[in-house]
């Protein structure tokens, strides 16, 4: 009988949980399990826990990649699960009696138990939300040990970004040398004493203010009202670039497909030939007026038109279909000068923890997921579309090629476009404002961020999380095995 490392079958995990997984796979603990000494067995998947029991009845029962005896049986059985719509309903991936034998189903957000409550598959009592986590040691923009470079994005911001990244030490250690290196620029364009320094653009990098969106290219993630935003807020000569980092998705694609920069485009020419526009003012929304001093908008940054050709696209956007590896991840958001998703619906939405990890300017749906740690205090969450008759949020059945992820019931939100315009405009506008001006401090895209951070240190680290899943289990072995 063989057994796989866990790099076949958890190669998206954190490399210090693989690492870990690796240890128990090859040093298995000799445990039978007893009501005193219980064995819980928490399984992260999207329904289908009752076809892993008839595999359970046999001789040996399966836990990913680890084979037990049959008589070391778990004492009870986690399904930690979720989805991103509005039900789970006729979803194929939770048949009718998915859930029996599950003693507690844990799911990442409040939203998901009204919606696997509401499936009538389980009881109020056996949901729970178990929150979940995003590695702050690894994402830390203030850290640069073990992580490594996206050379092959290195031209969108040139020498001070390259200058930064091949330093040994972090930037604790490197502030002093920072505000060193940034009072050698011209007066005219100032410098800032803080770390974000190192970052400010050069005067012919290609773009001076960068948005970065982390997504499968799939119809959930939303690209169509991403790029329609964008080619509307951000003129052809405005130095503002959208960076998404991506990967084709779809059932039957080969390898060479999915990582393919010309399909990514093709799509993004299709969306731009198609984008209705419309003669849209972003400094104005519902009442909301976005201060522009410098008067940047109509001097700089005004569409005029969509973009028409490839050339003309990729002026505005960048790909990158590169599969990274993650000591490259938290460079590609170091690279960013902001972070945007207009995603029909969420689980629970890693891309946006870890770019608040990061302390970007983060700009997001207000929906399904993100509604769990977003605010107004630490983000910009764009408002969606609203239903003309019952003024709540307009449902759109999911397409006709995602209902085999979801079911046929299912439906999901979408995001009001102007308002991801106007979020989008004003990040952009105070991050060039602040290339002249040495306080940022007051500014949003200095409080936001580190409201953000410090929310996720005190909520979401893996220390809270933890020992609120600890006690969530101590509760639940209590409840079922010691009464």
């Amino acid at each position: 009988m063989s057994i796989t490392s866990p790099d076949t079958w958890c190669s998206g995990l954190y490399p210090a949980y693989r690492d870990t997984l690796d240890r128990l796979r090859l040093n298995p603990i000799p445990h039978i399990p007893s009501k005193k000494y219980p064995f819980i067995y928490i399984k992260h998947s999207q329904g289908e826990f009752a076809l892993e029991q008839i595999q359970m009845d046999q001789q040996h029962f399966y836990i990913p990649k680890v084979w037990f005896p049959k008589h070391v049986r778990p004492t009870l059985f986690i399904s930690r699960t979720m989805t991103e719509t509005n039900t789970i309903i006729k979803n194929p991936y939770f048949p009718r009696g998915w859930s029996n034998g599950v003693d507690q189903v844990w799911v990442p957000a409040p939203f998901l138990k009204r919606v696997f409550v509401e499936s009538g598959e389980t009881g109020s009592s056996g949901v729970r939300v178990a929150k979940e986590t995003v590695d702050l040691a690894r994402f830390d923009p203030e850290s640069k040990r073990g992580i490594v470079g996206v050379w092959d994005l290195r031209w969108l911001r040139g020498a001070r970004w390259a200058e930064w990244i091949t330093k040994s030490h972090d930037l604790d250690e490197d502030a002093k040398e920072s505000r060193d290196v940034m009072s050698t620029l011209s007066d005219e364009r100032g410098f800032a004493s803080n770390r974000e320094a190192m970052f400010i653009p050069e005067p012919n990098d290609p773009c001076q203010v960068i948005f970065l969106s982390v997504f499968k290219w799939e119809p959930r993630k939303d690209p169509e009202s991403l790029l329609r935003s964008f080619f509307q807020t951000f003129g052809l000569d405005s130095g503002v670039c959208l960076l998404i980092s991506t990967k084709v998705s779809g059932r039957g694609l080969a390898q060479e497909e999915v990582h393919n920069h010309d399909i990514v485009y093709e799509n993004i020419l299709r969306i731009a030939s198609s984008v209705e526009w419309v003669d849209w003012d972003p400094r104005n929304f519902n009442g909301k007026t976005i201060q522009d001093s410098n008067n940047l908008w109509e001097s700089r940054l005004r569409p005029m038109r969509p973009p028409r050709t490839l050339l003309e696209v990729k002026k505005l956007i960048k790909i990158s279909t590169k599969e990274r590896a993650w000591d490259e991840v938290p460079s590609l958001y170091k690279i960013a000068d902001a972070y945007v998703s207009a995603s029909h619906g969420e689980g629970w939405g890693l891309p946006v923890h870890e770019a608040l990890a990061m302390k970007l300017p983060v700009i997001a749906s207000a929906t399904t997921g993100h509604n769990a740690f977003l605010d107004h205090e630490t983000a910009w969450p764009v408002e969606l579309e609203l239903d003309s008759v019952t003024k709540k949020p307009l449902k759109l059945p999911v397409p006709e090629e995602a209902r085999m992820d979801f079911g046929p019931k299912a439906a999901w939100d979408l995001v009001n476009w102007k308002h991801l315009s106007n979020c989008m405009l004003d990040v952009a506008i105070q991050k060039l404002e602040s290339y002249q001006d040495r306080d940022t401090k007051s500014k949003e895209i200095h409080t936001k961020p580190l409201n953000a951070r410090r929310l996720l240190m005190k909520k979401l680290s893996p220390e809270v999380v933890m020992k609120e899943w600890a006690m969530m289990l101590a509760e639940l072995v209590e409840e079922k095995v010691w009464n």
